[in-house]
């Protein structure tokens, strides 16, 4: 048990993007509980939840942290566990940096704000908030013959194979395996044609 202390130090990145939100409650404690979503100029929407939590003596750093690469933030997006919500845009000189987002109060909707980038993949709705774009419907024929099958999934979409299954199973995402009426995957093509 007498070991020596280590410290181990990662000597890449050190040039990346990275932002940490900090929401508060409206007495200033950390928010947990809350849901940060950032998005991002290139690589969509990025979610993180403030959470205590678990383990063993120990407890989560109340921070949202994300490592953004060679990517920019473009706006934020917070909702707190009663549900009310923040949007603000993310300018340049916060990149790197702590960024305090505090509890909303009634007055503050009547502050004009800069207009959003969602990002990739999403679009700003009427209330100022980003949504995901269902790409499927809004371009029917974005897939190629052969993956006809449009999948939107969060920020994107993906293209599919037309498989047809017996009942109780459809395909996956990618059309390789099974997914039974469960929600389970089974590694087979039993069943498809």
């Amino acid at each position: 048990m007498d070991q020596p202390l280590s410290v181990f130090r990662g000597n890449q990145g050190f040039s990346n993007n990275w932002l940490r939100v900090v929401p508060r409650t409206r007495f200033g404690a950390f928010a947990r509980g809350a849901k940060v979503v950032l998005y991002t100029k290139k690589s969509g929407a990025h979610l993180r939840i403030i959470d205590g939590g678990s383990g063993y003596l120990c407890e989560m750093e109340p921070v949202a942290h994300f490592g953004l690469g060679r990517d920019e933030a473009s706006s934020v997006e917070v909702t707190w566990p009663d549900g009310k919500m923040l949007s603000r845009s993310v300018a340049n000189r916060e990149m790197n940096s702590v960024l305090e987002i505090l509890y909303p109060r009634d007055e503050d909707k009547l502050q004009n704000t800069a207009p959003l980038e969602c990002g990739q993949g999403f679009s700003q709705q009427d209330n100022g908030h980003c949504m995901d774009t269902n790409e499927c419907i809004q371009f029917p024929f974005v897939c190629p013959r052969d993956k006809p099958v449009c999948v939107n999934t969060y920020g994107s979409y993906r293209c599919r194979t037309n498989k047809r299954c017996s009942r109780g199973y459809e395909p996956n995402e990618d059309g390789t395996s099974l997914r039974g009426s469960s929600g389970l995957s089974r590694w087979v093509f039993l069943g498809c044609l």
